[in-house]
This record gives structure tokens, C-alpha cells and sequence, in this order.
């Protein structure tokens, strides 16, 4: 009897180790700043900026930097995140700064960015952060005026409504539903 339960024990450990996802998102956070841009004329913006932390939870490396794109410095064979928001945050995209900034369309002068790692080694994490520029705090000639604190409160509120999507190789290996870290 107590090798029965010994076997039964071990052989539910070993197939909840083994239906463990590979990739874990282990932190998403959202929060608005206020940064300088130096040049002639010193701009104070307005910025949402995204980190996310994931965790490798396999025996392999996931993706890795063999694949240069000297177009663009990213590697084809490098992770690659993006974020697709919901119809409710498109809505309040287009209501607070005129649309979408997900879409990579260089719309109003801003700015956007991210920090990423191109790999994340066999139980180990990998930082991504994506940053976007949403306005000037004073008017200017150059760029537009940031949303409104009332419109920032609410787009900071809804941010999370999205996806984030990860790719090795154009090939999806991971989705995350973003709303359950509101």
C-alpha cells in the first residue's frame, strides 16, 4: 500500500512539473512619468511606460542572437513582445491622444521605445520595457500636448487591457492576457 501511494504521489509531481508552461510572465506594471528631452528648446513629456518579467521555466534557452537584422539591430532569432490592446484601449488611445500608438505609424512627433533581451536562459528572467511618448506638459511648437491628468488617470487605469504576444522567429510561443495584473 505504501508503495502504491509513494508511485501515485510521484507520478502527479512529475506531470504537474511537466504541463508547466515554458515561459511565465512573472511581473506586468504600467505607470506614467515625467521626462525632460534635451535640445534647443527643453520639453517636459508625458510617457506610459510598460516592464515585463519573464521567467524561463524550461531546460532550453528561449531565442537567441545569432540572427542580426542590421536594418533594424533586433535579431531574427531573438525574443520579440508586443502588446495588442483591446478595443476599449484603442478607444481611449484615440480619445485621449488622437490614436493608437501601439500601431507603428509616427503619429503626433512622439516618441516610443523598448529595452529587450534577445534570450532568457533555462530558469532565469528576461526585463522588457516598452515606453511611449504621449505629449508635452506645456504647450510648444513641436509637439503635441499631453493628455489631461483626468485622461492620464484613466489610460494608466485601462493600460493592461491588452495581449502581450511573444515570438521567437515570427512564430508565436507565448500569450498573456494583460488584465489580470489590473
Amino acid at each position: 500500500m505504501k508503495i502504491f501511494l509513494s508511485l501515485s504521489i510521484l507520478i502527479i509531481l512529475l506531470i504537474g512539473c511537466a504541463s508547466q508552461d515554458p515561459l511565465e510572465l512573472t511581473k506586468a506594471t504600467v505607470e506614467e512619468r515625467d521626462e525632460n528631452v534635451s535640445g534647443p528648446n527643453e520639453i517636459q513629456l508625458k510617457s506610459l511606460n510598460y516592464e515585463f518579467v519573464l521567467k524561463n521555466n524550461s531546460k532550453k534557452t528561449i531565442g537567441g542572437m545569432e540572427k542580426l537584422r542590421e536594418d533594424s539591430y533586433s535579431y531574427e532569432d531573438g525574443i520579440e513582445l508586443s502588446i495588442e490592446p483591446s478595443e476599449k484601449l484603442v478607444k481611449i488611445l484615440e480619445e485621449t491622444i488622437g490614436f493608437n500608438f501601439f500601431e507603428d505609424n509616427g503619429q503626433g512627433g512622439l516618441g516610443r521605445g523598448t529595452a529587450t533581451n534577445p534570450f532568457i536562459d533555462p530558469n532565469q528572467i528576461g526585463v522588457y520595457n516598452f515606453h511611449f511618448d504621449l505629449g508635452a506638459i506645456e504647450v510648444n511648437d513641436e509637439i503635441q500636448l499631453a493628455p489631461t491628468q483626468e485622461e492620464m488617470d484613466r489610460l494608466v487605469e485601462n493600460a493592461l487591457e491588452a495581449t502581450l504576444v511573444v515570438r521567437v522567429e515570427n512564430e508565436e510561443i507565448a500569450r498573456f492576457d494583460l488584465t489580470k495584473w489590473k
